[in-house]
């Protein structure tokens, strides 16, 4: 069950960094999230 969650937040790493121009709201959202 954690491993699948550390999974899906490194997916979610990745896909931010791939899409941080694009969405900068969406990536503050999911920062907070993670703090």
């Amino acid at each position: 069950m954690i491993f699948i969650l550390f999974i899906l937040m490194l997916f979610v790493v990745i896909l931010l960094n791939v899409l941080r121009p694009y969405n900068t709201a969406f990536a503050k959202a999911v920062n907070s999230f993670s703090m």
